[in-house]
């Protein structure tokens, strides 16, 4: 029977931000502790738990999970980022560039600050013993991910299973995740249709970025035989976007997300993907027209 886990103590100092974690977007580089902080501090209600700690307390009995970086004098904190950014905020409120008066009040009030100097942890050698636990507290568990942080989830621990089979691949991250083996298969080729998009540019659509796109809405689509066909993705092959079409997926993403000035896209709501779905010249515009709503 394995040991129980350990929970020691690190310096604050020694703790740094998992530069892979899945709720980062791409455009934040996770390297960068200020930028990390900065995002957490604008998307991750950091300020409501600045206020809990400061008052309370750093919660013991929920460590942090971490595991040493490749010089083994730090430690990557693979799963509490947002604890994290509320107590290195705490201790050092110019790494925030936004919110000052916010963070300096909660600072001036805090009973708990000095206490703050050193986190429980729990030290994992290989970060990839940590990745199904992950999976159960935020895919199948009570701090779910969105969809498009499960998918970046599931390719990061795909790499795990290099050299196998793929179909026992996604039979094994469906298992680690409590799903279906074709749903992985989708969430993934979703994310490459996703990342595409994202490598050019969002093709240039106006206000379209990581954190306004549908990424449900994206592998939806994908999963619509006749718009994946239009696009060039075959989800019966092992590479499915291996023959994506980047200009009709400029198209669909236009369809899908480009908003007219009075803040429609063309396909409308989402359950317009079924209507959208029947066409099958997609080029033939009267024919789409007739089958989605065009604002």
């Amino acid at each position: 029977m394995m040991a129980a886990p350990q929970i020691t103590y690190q310096k604050i100092t020694d703790l740094i931000f998992d530069p892979n974690n899945p709720r980062l977007p791409n455009s934040v580089n996770g390297n960068n502790e200020e930028e990390v902080v900065q995002w957490m501090l604008e998307n991750e209600n950091v300020i409501e738990l600045m206020a809990s700690i400061a008052e309370k307390g750093f919660f013991a009995a929920e460590p942090l999970l971490v595991s040493p970086n490749e010089t083994n004098t730090k430690f990557y904190v693979i799963e509490g980022n947002r604890r994290l950014t509320a107590v290195k905020l705490l201790l050092n409120p110019n790494l925030a560039s936004s919110r000052k008066n916010s963070i300096a009040e909660i600072i001036d009030e805090g009973k708990m600050i000095d206490s703050i100097n050193e986190l429980p942890v729990i030290i994992f050698n290989n970060p990839d013993e940590i990745q199904l636990y992950l999976g159960y507290r935020h895919i199948t568990g009570v701090q779910p991910w969105d969809s498009l942080a499960k998918a970046r989830y599931l390719k990061k621990i795909r790499h795990s299973f290099d050299g196998e089979n793929l179909d026992y691949i996604y039979k094994s991250l469906a298992k680690m995740i409590g799903s279906r083996a074709d749903h992985v298969k989708l969430l993934l080729t979703g994310l490459n249709v996703y990342e595409t998009i994202e490598e050019n540019d969002f093709f240039g659509i106006k206000e379209l970025d990581e954190k306004s796109i549908k990424f449900g809405v994206l592998y939806t689509a994908v999963n619509n035989n006749n718009i994946a066909y239009f696009i060039g993705v075959d989800l019966d092959n092992n590479n499915p976007t291996e023959k994506l079409n980047i200009n009709h997926l400029k198209e669909l993403s236009t369809w899908m997300f480009e908003r007219n000035s009075e803040g429609f896209t063309r396909l409308g709501e989402s359950r317009n993907l079924r209507l959208l779905n029947k066409v099958r010249c997609f080029s033939q515009r009267k024919i789409f027209k007739r089958c989605c709503i065009i604002n």
